[in-house]
């Protein structure tokens, strides 16, 4: 996986290697809830560093421009998980939604469980659409003038580590995620290293440098995986397999959509078309900025796809509750009616069980 260019590879290979295993075996396969809350701090922190070397003046003088591509982005997102669960009455909006919104994927894939969804259809979509943004990069940008100098697309930033920001990372991912359960924040052990990790980032203590090394990264992810693959059963990718046309056709609308916002912010903005591509493309960070480095694109690139990365992590998280409470305000309930209907594929209670 790691060689078709997808900064998570690990966390497909970790699903489908346990989702062998579990159909083999007859049973779930699932992580214990320690080693599942550490991988998830591990993400966290993950996505705390590239919004750490992000400049200020970057960010201040792309801020108008990210918030319009971000909010219409985010817009397409919702929309075409909404239709999508329109289209099949077997997913839950929760589910529709977090299965198409556009960035974050292994963020999402980790907290999709604990938010109402159900972590194998999210996990499988949204790296669907990965390999599908990131094995056509190499092949649009030429397209668009620009020319890859034969970079691979998976190809992950430097990110280099020491052993003490190795240290205060671990104490991060073993002490933040209680505190911020007991302070009753949503996803606390993701969320919560996030959070420290971008304090002590910015900040920088005694010249800390926060870092982690690849095996880290990739044992996170495997254990992400290994928690969505570990309760596969027949039914769950029988049904997987039927939504497959209709998951292709929305993430090709997705990409479409996000191809549309690149045009607007070449003819707004008079960037490069290759930029705002790049800027615009929904998913794939690391291919996204190897390319970008590669063909000398401005830090355009960079801003946009970090400040989106985040924005999507944010809906990801409160969407399920608003929607939650949207569905409780307009039930009317019914007296005379009968017994409830079967719950659908991406209810809680079908979801891998909570830990």
């Amino acid at each position: 996986m790691q060689q078709i260019g997808l900064a998570g590879g690990w966390l497909i290979a970790g699903m489908l290697a346990a989702a062998l295993t579990a159909f083999g075996s007859g049973g779930e396969l699932v992580p214990t809830k320690r080693l599942i809350r550490s991988a998830q701090g591990v993400i966290g922190v993950l996505t705390a560093l590239p919004l750490i070397r992000l400049r200020g003046g970057d960010v201040a003088g792309y801020f108008g421009l990210a918030v319009v591509s971000i909010l219409i982005t985010l817009t397409i997102s919702v929309t075409c998980g909404l239709w999508l669960t329109r289209a099949s009455a077997a997913l839950t909006p929760t589910t529709g939604i977090l299965g198409m919104i556009a960035g974050g994927a292994s963020t999402v894939s980790t907290i999709a469980d604990q938010l109402g969804a159900d972590q194998r259809y999210v996990s499988l979509s949204q790296y669907l659409r990965l390999v599908v943004v990131t094995s056509t990069l190499p092949v649009v940008i030429p397209l668009l003038g620009g020319g890859t100098g034969g970079v691979h697309p998976g190809g992950r930033p430097d990110t280099p580590w020491t052993v003490s920001g190795l240290i205060a990372i671990a104490v991060v991912v073993a002490f933040s995620g209680p505190v911020g359960s007991r302070l009753k924040m949503p996803a606390p052990y993701l969320l919560a290293p996030l959070c420290i990790a971008l304090v002590l980032g910015f900040a920088k203590p005694y010249g800390l440098v926060l870092g982690l090394p690849d095996v880290v990264k990739d044992v996170a992810y495997i254990l992400v995986g290994w928690q969505a693959g570990g309760s596969f059963s027949g039914a769950a990718v029988a049904l997987f397999v039927r939504l497959l046309p209709k998951t292709l056709l929305f993430i090709a609308i997705t990409i479409g959509g996000c191809f549309l916002v690149a045009l607007g912010i070449w003819a707004w903005c008079g960037i490069p078309v290759t930029d705002a591509y790049l800027a615009t493309s929904p998913g794939g960070i690391y291919g996204v900025l190897a390319i970008s480095h590669e063909i000398g694109s401005g830090p355009v690139v960079a801003t946009l796809q970090v400040l989106r990365m985040v924005v999507m992590l944010i809906a990801a998280v409160m969407l399920p509750g608003v929607i939650g409470r949207i569905q409780r305000r307009t039930a009317a309930p019914d007296p005379a009616a009968g017994p409830p209907e079967p719950v659908p594929f991406g209810q809680a209670s079908e979801a891998v069980p909570r830990r």
